[in-house]
């Protein structure tokens, strides 16, 4: 896959697809697929019922963008090479990659990927609450991810193998989960979440209680069966691997990495609409892939421009990092939470990459200077630019 051209510490990247993701277990392979019965084999469009959908284009056809002139209002991160005498110890992170903000905008966790420190801040006057290095078995070099349930429980993916990390607001270390897929769980407010599984065609979605108890499969994008080494393998596989966000409710939307859409549901199964994203490209193919020592598995890249990744939902406002593969053009579109449709998109800044949006401001990690707190324009304006180029 070939990425960005523009500096990849700024701002979170979609991880390389190794084939080996999908190199599914024999469990995996005999679960009977809900797509088989379907006449004609599909991919990339959505099972619902007795009928294929796709999904409903946009009005807009082009990124309207918000003035992004931001005004620093407060640093809580100082990098390294930015850092002074005066600079206290526990300032100084080089690479603060993963960060949340509460509801009330009162509170800022950050998660620096290089020292595995979680860190809290008052946002109204910048003090550090905690910081916490945190201790794991197997540390995972994937994209970390932190999602603030309920305002009390963080949990935090991608950084133990198959395992979530989970502490309270007060810094208080919970037992660890141990997560049923490859995924990135989609946690509500009362703890249920929804994870991916690439291994079945049962459905790409499935659902557990917050203790933790399967409740359903959805989500059925595909009945066609990949063939490696002349076996055929079913399920959704690396091609509609993705990620997906919450508003706290029991709903969600899930973007693929590279293309597909947006896909959003009620965690009980239900449909909530199916859209395409501004710069639209289908669920990429697999294919069989003979160029390595051994054949396995890849996603193919022919016709993927853009790549993408859920960041936050605030005020049903669902924020979207897209990156144009192999050019400087990336930035934040963002989307009605409750329709998918288009409002308006954000540029990058400075060399700074945005790691949490809300109405009224970004929270960035800038190029070697640290994490910052970022006044931006009023995004009413920008949703108003959009009408008026509809219009």
């Amino acid at each position: 896959m070939k990425l960005p051209k523009s500096n990849t510490s700024l701002y979170p990247l979609v991880p390389v697809l190794y084939a080996v993701v999908i190199l599914l277990t024999a469990a995996g392979c005999n679960k009977a697929s809900l797509g088989e019965s379907y006449p004609e084999p599909f991919y990339g469009q959505l099972l619902a019922g007795d009928s294929l959908i796709t999904p409903v284009a946009q009005v807009v056809s082009d990124r309207v963008f918000e003035d992004s002139a931001y005004v620093v209002v407060k640093q809580f991160i100082v990098h390294p090479e930015a850092a002074t005498e005066d600079t206290p110890a526990e300032r100084i992170s080089p690479a603060p990659v993963a960060a949340v903000v509460d509801a009330a905008e009162d509170y800022l966790y950050l998660f620096d990927k290089e020292t595995f420190t979680l860190r809290k801040f008052s946002i109204a006057d910048g003090t550090l609450q905690f910081a916490i290095e945190i201790d794991v078995e197997q540390k995972r070099n994937g994209r970390p991810v932190l999602r603030l349930v309920s305002d009390e429980v963080l949990w935090i993916a991608n950084i133990e193998k198959g395992k979530i990390v989970r502490y309270t607001s007060a810094g208080e270390r919970l037992s660890d989960l141990d997560m049923p897929g490859l995924g990135t769980p989609i946690v509500a407010d009362d703890g249920a979440f929804v994870i991916a599984n690439y291994e079945d065609n049962e459905g790409l979605f499935h659902s557990y209680s917050p203790r933790m108890k399967k409740q359903d499969a959805f989500g059925v994008l595909t009945n066609i069966k990949v063939a490696l080494q002349g076996i055929p393998y079913p399920g959704h596989g690396m091609g509609f691997m993705g990620e997906g966000v919450t508003d706290g409710s029991h709903s969600f939307v899930y973007a693929g990495l590279l293309g597909g859409g947006l896909l959003s549901y009620k965690m009980d199964g239900s449909l909530r609409y199916f859209r395409e994203s501004i710069d639209h490209s289908n669920f990429p193919g697999v294919r069989e892939d003979t160029t390595r020592q051994v054949t396995v598995l890849s996603t193919d890249m022919e016709g993927v421009e853009t790549q993408q990744i859920p960041f936050n939902v605030w005020n049903d406002t669902y924020y979207q990092f897209y990156s144009v593969i192999g050019e400087e053009d990336w930035g934040w579109d963002a989307y009605d939470y409750n329709s998918g449709d288009y409002k308006y998109s954000i540029r990058r800044s400075n060399q700074c990459g945005n790691n949490f949006i809300t109405d009224t401001h970004v929270y960035a990690n800038c190029l070697n200077r640290g994490f910052f707190q970022m006044k931006r324009a009023e995004a009413v304006n920008s949703s108003k630019q959009a009408l008026a180029a509809i219009n």
